[in-house]
């Protein structure tokens, strides 16, 4: 929902395609996303197969410390994605100085 939202919004409404295709923090909002929904493939992958392992009644031996600890940083790297990606909007608003 959110990317179809974010498709019509840049190509029929709002300021149109022209305007964002020039945008470079556009493309950076575009960077933030890709990363965002990348980094969310290995935690998802690792949830599921404990997830799949825990269905089927096979033996779930505890999450390493390692593993727990990657998870840490991947889980909080999205968050600063996620985070990332509203601040660079209010950027593209753009800024007036004033004397």
């Amino acid at each position: 929902a959110i990317l179809i939202s974010g498709y019509y919004r840049a190509t029929q409404y709002g300021k149109g395609w022209d305007f964002y295709s020039h945008e470079p923090i556009f493309w950076l909002k575009m960077i933030f996303l890709c990363i965002f929904g990348a980094a969310s493939l290995f935690p998802t992958a690792t949830f599921i197969q404990r997830s799949v392992a825990i269905q089927t009644g096979k033996e779930l031996e505890p999450m390493s410390e390692k593993l727990a600890a990657r998870l840490q940083q991947v889980l909080n790297a999205e968050l600063v994605m996620l985070a990332s990606i509203p601040l660079a909007a209010t950027f593209m608003v753009g800024f007036e100085i004033v004397f």
